[in-house]
């Protein structure tokens, strides 16, 4: 059997989930004696990896597609039409009568022979949404880059966010609960790494807009690109990831963390890998703030339950510490990208063997 990746390229780029997954699917299937090539037509089977509307299909040749999605709205950005008010329309029935709207179901039922995505809700709603194909939920893994790292207790408590400047991952929230908390004590420290840029924003005593870590000591903003191992690094200076995501297509970044064995504040009810030592932010099933992105409805983080949670860990910090650096194999151990990829493509090589 051999197998073509398809995705699109203008995404497929280093240091974004796609690419960090591209990668191991790619290296996993070498390694099972699975040949992979890119947009290949003679291939057997097109492993389309990306978004419904950028799926290929050839005569003849097997097709997969494989699309990670976060809101229950089926539809990508570049299909969303504009509603009177503004809201995107795919999920609330406004569309221009000129312009049929097009949904993703249709396109992969007419595209497909099946349809894999990550997790088990993502599966659910693409199912509601009308993809009646055989399906398949195809976790994603974690490599062994991300290794259990015993961390200290000197210094003060250190709580990391990741993922600026995509505010679907809770940065300004984790941001207020914070300095509601902990602000200026030299005992509790925020680190806030963004991809580039950081949209988080206080205001100072004139109501000026200004970056957090202009106005609070213990506060500290970090945007420019790290390389793997100084990214680590940070990983290993902290104590606890505080993570309340609104919705993840798979969700890498607390994964990792993890499987270093740091203890993580998250949202869990989009995910499929929660575990003992993982303290839960409460959510509620709302319409999404981002409809032209992300329509229909998502996981809103509930604030009280963030700050709870972050209060949680400050007090007992030496318990959730141990508890996760003990969980961490088990996380390498259930995520192995040769594991996940063996069972996934087991019954393709049984049909072109």
């Amino acid at each position: 059997m051999r197998v073509s990746l398809h995705t699109d390229y203008g995404i497929f780029t280093e240091r974004q989930g796609f690419w960090y997954a591209a990668k191991h699917i790619t290296e996993t299937l070498n390694e099972l004696g699975i040949p992979v090539s890119f947009n290949d037509p003679t291939a057997d089977v097109m492993f389309n990896f990306c978004q419904p509307q950028d799926y290929v299909h050839y005569d003849g040749q097997y097709t997969i597609g494989y699309t990670p999605w976060e809101s229950t709205g089926m539809t990508g950005p570049s299909f969303a039409q504009k509603a009177p008010n503004g809201i995107a329309g795919m999920s609330i029935g406004y569309q221009d009568e000129s312009k049929p709207l097009e949904l993703w179901p249709q396109m992969i039922n007419e595209t497909c022979d099946e349809f894999w995505t990550t997790n088990h809700l993502g599966m659910r709603w693409f199912r509601e949404g009308g993809v009646d194909l055989p399906g398949l939920v195809y976790p994603h893994g974690i490599d062994h880059a991300w290794a259990p790292v015993k961390r200290g207790m000197k210094g003060p408590i250190t709580f990391l966010h990741i993922g600026e400047p995509a505010p679907r991952k809770g940065g300004q929230m984790v941001f207020e609960a914070f300095k509601e908390l902990f602000a200026d004590d030299p005992n509790y420290r925020l680190i806030i790494k963004g991809h580039g840029s950081s949209l988080v924003r206080d205001y100072d005593q004139a109501k000026m807009v200004r970056r957090p870590d202009d106005l609070i000591n213990n506060v500290h903003v970090i945007t420019r690109d790290m390389e793997l191992s100084e990214l680590q690094g940070l990983y290993a200076s902290a104590h606890c990831l505080v993570y309340p995501s609104w919705g993840e297509g798979f969700g890498f970044i607390p994964l990792q963390a993890l499987g270093t064995g740091l203890p993580t504040i998250m949202t869990t009810d989009w995910c499929d890998y929660a575990l003992p030592g993982t303290l839960r932010v409460k959510t509620n099933l709302v319409e999404s703030p981002w409809q032209d992105i992300h329509p229909g409805k998502m996981f809103e983080p509930d604030y009280e339950s963030l700050k709870h949670q972050m209060r949680e860990f400050a007090e007992n910090r030496v318990y959730y510490t141990h508890l996760t650096h003990t969980m961490a194999p088990y996380i390498h151990e259930e995520n192995d990208w040769k594991t996940l990829t063996q069972t996934a493509f087991k019954n393709l090589l049984e049909r072109f063997s």
